[in-house]
């Protein structure tokens, strides 16, 4: 399932959280339990269907209904719930 920008899309995680994330044309809003994080799409890190969006202390690699979440040097696989 594809999101368009401006979209809302919630993801489950294999480490029990959950994240819903707001894509833009060149940014992802990141809302986790502990606040939010606006993360800068990476044009030299986003090839092959591979978004990614990379801040200091998180990063977020999309790829489908598929995102790697990587938050302090600690990576979780989340999968896409829904989209609004």
């Amino acid at each position: 399932m594809a999101s368009s920008p401006g979209s809302m899309v919630v993801y489950s995680c294999d480490d029990g959280r959950g994240l819903t994330v707001t894509y833009d044309r060149h940014s992802a809003l990141v809302k986790l339990a502990s606040g939010s994080t606006m993360l800068t799409r990476a044009e030299e890190a986003s090839y092959g269907g591979r978004d990614a969006y990379l801040g200091e202390e998180l990063s977020l690699y999309r790829s489908g209904d598929v995102v790697q979440l990587d938050v302090a040097g600690k990576s979780s696989v989340c999968g896409q719930l829904q989209v609004r």
